[in-house]
């Protein structure tokens, strides 16, 4: 198969736009030519910048695990629940139609961005608030933290719920 026909069998140019922007809202900074430096992104994610390279010129399609590192790398760096990075690195990829699959269903659930609330207090703890208020500050880091991974399982379980009895509601059918 040419070059050629490898790039027109899925929207790489609507993938490598997608990429980048999340690059550039996780903080990973522009090289010289002003694309988002992919030495970091690998130190991020544990992708190679070659592999970076072959998606964004088209050559190479990315597969559902490898976006599957990306979104969990880069969803907590730029605010995005896992769950829904994934959803729209698969689409822009070619890999699913938004018809195919529906979106996550914890997107549809969202409550408070506990990810951004965890780092905004963090970024207080870093500006050495007084003794008092750094204590208090700490404890609602905790609680959030312990919130946050109190709504990832419950995610977890309402979606493992709902495809059991979407499986059964399939089978009676």
């Amino acid at each position: 198969m040419s070059r050629q026909e490898r790039r027109a069998r899925w929207p790489y140019q609507d993938f490598s736009s997608l990429l980048d922007r999340k690059m550039i809202q996780a903080g990973i900074p522009l090289t010289s030519k002003g694309r988002p430096n992919t030495m970091v992104f690998e130190d991020i994610t544990g992708i190679g910048s070659d592999r970076v390279s072959r998606w964004r010129s088209g050559y190479q399609q990315p597969t559902i695990d490898s976006l599957r590192d990306v979104a969990n790398a880069l969803a907590p760096r730029t605010g995005d629940d896992p769950a829904h990075l994934q959803w729209e690195l698969e689409i822009a990829a070619g890999r699913r139609s938004r018809v195919e699959q529906r979106e996550p269903s914890s997107v549809s659930r969202a409550g408070p961005d506990l990810d951004l609330i965890i780092r905004r207090i963090k970024l207080r703890l870093d500006q050495k608030p007084p003794t008092p208020e750094r204590q208090e500050l700490e404890l609602k880091l905790v609680r959030a933290r312990r919130a946050r991974d109190a709504k990832r399982l419950a995610d977890e379980l309402i979606a493992e719920i709902e495809t059991e009895l979407d499986r059964t509601t399939d089978e009676g059918s």
